[in-house]
């Protein structure tokens, strides 16, 4: 089954995708797409090792670029579609045109995540919603980050909004009762 969790910043959509994850059958496999720089981001790594220590997950895969083979029988928790695109348009040296990102990435998407027999949970930060105009490749990034987006959505299982902390569910249902 597949996903899909969209919230704004500290919303407590990581939280909610932790317990999806954690409440779906399999080894629980995180993947980490920030890439780390300095001792900053290690500490944030460090922080979120230790959230998820005692709560299932079986290990965890660091994927800041180009996403490599996952399990396939695996409950996937992909943290996050935002950081992942950002990095593959904007840091890891392929200097493109925005033009043709939507359907790269989708097609990486679907050939290492979507299209496995395992569970998938999809963390994606709400960045369309402040009514604020951006530099050209900003607004490439926002274009492809939503269209990814609907994509997601629309072939989701279950697709959820985190709202305060709380879970919105507008297609399909949790794994849990709240």
């Amino acid at each position: 089954m597949l996903y899909f969790l969209s919230g704004g910043s500290a919303s407590g959509k990581s939280a909610l995708a932790e317990r999806i994850c954690c409440a779906l059958s399999g080894p629980h496999i995180y993947i980490a797409t920030m890439p780390v720089r300095d001792s900053e981001d290690e500490r944030k790594v460090a922080r979120h090792h230790a959230l998820r220590a005692g709560r299932g997950f079986a290990g965890t895969l660091e994927m800041p670029g180009r996403l490599g083979d996952v399990p396939p029988e695996a409950a996937v928790l992909f943290e996050c579609l935002s950081t992942f695109t950002a990095n593959r348009m904007f840091t890891c040296g392929e200097a493109e045109p925005p033009e043709g990102w939507e359907e790269r990435l989708w097609a990486e998407l679907k050939a290492h995540l979507l299209d496995r027999p395992g569970h998938t949970v999809v963390v994606s930060a709400e960045v369309a919603c402040d009514g604020t105009q951006y530099d050209e490749y900003t607004e490439a990034y926002r274009a492809v980050l939503t269209g990814l987006g609907r994509r997601l959505a629309a072939e989701a299982d279950c697709a959820v909004e985190a709202v305060c902390g709380r879970a919105v569910v507008h297609k399909g249902c949790l794994p849990f009762t709240e």
